[in-house]
């Protein structure tokens, strides 16, 4: 993103709990929020801010696969890899009947294809672990992931086996809004987000009628809800503006962009 560099590094605590008027040039201005969803906005140089249901950590589901592209995007882009989904009835489902067809890592991020990341990662950590051992292996991975685990992983020296709640199934991977926007706009985290309007497009053109002129990436998420059930997650960006946005439990991707566009109040 072409000006990630230049967001502030304030702490979440001291973010404002109501519209901050000081927007840099071309920030949005917000709508209000419905009970239980959660918002933060970083804009430019101007005062972060955060409404709603923000600090409370929940499951990240399908955003699990950002992590990945931390930490294995530029290995994965340069074998171009591609995965054939076919679908079916099967202990891990993920696209439906026929599934996604051969996605290569764009078309995965675009159509969450948890076949495709689930396959990638396996193969990535066997090669790691094959080359580098077990122990630096884990390492490594805790590097990107140790924010997002709490104390749900098991002690130990050697790199876990890598199973479908690693790329967002259950509950091993869990933020809230805040402490997900604070990870994002960390300096570590710039070359991420030069990276990933480029595999979130694909969802500016579905909402492209929404969204108008405004020139947003977006990606939206489902992810487990406690107690049963899902809930959407949507991150988004224009420029040096970043949002992330979750619902409350029991609702999904497409009321994830219609809130955003309401809350965003785009025409």
């Amino acid at each position: 993103m072409g000006q990630a560099g230049r967001w502030l590094r304030g702490a979440v605590a001291g973010w404002a709990l109501a519209i901050v008027p000081a927007w840099a040039a071309g920030a949005p201005h917000l709508g209000p929020l419905l009970p239980g969803e959660g918002l933060v906005l970083y804009a430019g140089e101007a005062t972060p801010m955060a409404l709603g249901e923000v600090k409370t950590v929940t499951p990240m589901g399908e955003l699990a696969r950002v992590l990945w592209l931390k930490l294995l995007g530029d290995d994965w882009s340069i074998q171009d890899l591609r995965y054939q989904c076919s679908g079916g009835d099967t202990p891990f489902p993920c696209g439906g009947p026929k599934g996604h067809g051969k996605v290569d890592l764009e078309g995965a991020f675009r159509k969450g294809c948890d076949r495709a990341f689930l396959a990638w990662t396996q193969y990535s950590m066997a090669q790691w672990r094959q080359e580098e051992g077990g122990s630096v292996a884990r390492l490594q991975l805790l590097e990107t992931f140790a924010p997002f685990l709490g104390n749900r992983l098991p002690p130990g020296n050697d790199l876990p086996p890598i199973t479908p709640p690693w790329i967002g199934r259950g509950e091993l991977l869990q933020t809230s809004p805040a402490d997900l926007a604070a990870w994002l706009e960390d300096p570590l985290q710039m070359e991420l987000l030069t990276t990933l309007p480029r595999f979130c497009s694909g969802y500016f053109v579905d909402v492209k009628v929404l969204l108008g002129k405004e020139g947003w990436w977006i990606l939206p998420a489902t992810a487990p809800a406690p107690g049963g059930g899902t809930r959407a997650w949507v991150l988004a960006g224009r420029g040096d503006v970043l949002v992330v946005l979750r619902l409350p439990a029991g609702r999904g991707e497409v009321e994830g962009l219609a809130r955003l566009k309401a809350i965003l109040e785009m025409k």
